[in-house]
């Protein structure tokens, strides 16, 4: 039944507003993951019979988690969140793992980093 469908993605809309607002980052991206899923991305139908105010949510977690500038405004707003927050752990593990394999074992000079 689409109704049933536009309640549920709606009734998630919420969730991920209040996620937001209590700053669990993670569960907001991995909420967003699954909106973006090939499954739910085809119910074109049922996204576009949300309400406007569910679509701005849905648009404003949508610019969050954009992967510009490495992750830039997720930054921004984690920086600027009052503790306590749960950021996206995925972001720092990229760093960790751009950090391990950009920088090289052994300097120009043979010594040792």
């Amino acid at each position: 039944n689409a109704k049933k469908r536009v309640k549920k993605v709606q009734k998630f809309l919420e969730m991920l507003q209040h996620l937001e607002n209590l700053g669990n980052y993670s569960s907001v991206f991995q909420i967003m993951s699954a909106f973006n899923s090939s499954p739910l991305h085809r119910l074109k139908n049922t996204m576009s019979n949300i309400s406007s105010r569910h679509q701005a949510i849905y648009a404003k977690c949508c610019d969050l988690f954009i992967n510009n500038d490495n992750y830039k405004r997720l930054r921004t707003i984690l920086n600027n969140s009052p503790p306590p927050s749960i950021p996206y752990l995925g972001m720092y593990l990229t760093d960790l793992t751009f950090m391990e394999e950009g920088t090289s074992l052994v300097s120009s000079e043979g010594l040792c980093n």
